[in-house]
């Protein structure tokens, strides 16, 4: 999926925010081997969107050797919904049987052979961190005066730091949602720490963002619909009897 200049600016401010998230380490995965036409040629890991522009380390057997990229296996890219190649791998690392690959006299992973990963990965895809954008702009269109914009491409630049601190909201909330209901061990090292933590930032995060919100959009923001008028006629005199009826500004 491509972005447009203002989605890919707006993509980046988010990701500074959130930067561990976009390099999680993972140490000695087991992989599960994942039958290929009858062959045991694929092992699948927990996460997706890895980095490959960090170290992997692929071993075979609890780290008694360690098996080359390009020759031992390798990571094969994912597709984005256009059909174009990512960097990122999708989480699964293909076993090679040429000649003079580790594998190429078994022709796969024997039974009881393990393949250990040591990676890191993206949390969010930058798809995931545009609709975390898109939908704090919504919220950001509620705040009065209403307004319509339909995509951070169309908003006014005095949005971007709502929005933004909008979308690292609801990421944050995607995490707290995970880490109550993943069960996984491999990422929660201290999940206690990890949720406290994270409940501050959320909590953080929502009042800055409904005040940025209310900053962002001065009622002289929005054009007025319509003009009304009307007529009223007044005393022609303002005696001691009648003055309490006006007021003088």
């Amino acid at each position: 999926m491509s972005f447009t200049a203002a989605e890919t600016e707006l993509i980046d401010s988010l990701k500074g925010l959130l930067h561990f998230f976009t390099q999680v380490p993972v140490y000695d995965e087991v992989g599960l081997p994942c039958e290929v036409s009858g062959s045991r040629t694929k092992v699948k890991f927990t996460y997706e969107n890895w980095r490959t522009d960090l170290p992997i380390k692929i071993h075979l057997n609890d780290a008694q050797g360690e098996i080359t990229s390009g020759t031992d296996y390798v990571i094969p890219n994912t597709l984005d919904g256009d059909g174009d190649a990512t960097t990122d791998g999708d989480g699964t690392i293909t076993l090679l049987t040429s000649s003079g690959s580790t594998f190429e006299t078994s022709g796969e992973l024997e039974v009881g052979h393990e393949i250990e990963a040591s990676y890191s990965f993206r949390y969010f895809t930058d798809t995931e961190l545009l609709c975390f954008l898109e939908l704090a702009l919504k919220l950001t269109n509620n705040w009065p005066p209403l307004t319509t914009y339909g995509n951070v491409n169309d908003m006014p630049r005095e949005f971007d730091g709502a929005v933004i601190i909008g979308a690292y909201f609801f990421a944050l909330q995607r995490v707290l949602m995970d880490a109550n209901f993943w069960n996984q061990g491999i990422i929660w090292m201290d999940k206690a720490w990890l949720q406290g933590t994270l409940q501050t930032q959320y909590a953080e995060s929502s009042k800055r963002f409904d005040q940025m919100s209310k900053n962002a959009k001065p009622r002289s923001f929005a054009k007025p619909r319509g003009v009304t008028s009307g007529r009223f006629s007044t005393q022609s005199r303002v005696t001691g009897s009648n003055f309490t009826s006006f007021i003088v500004a």
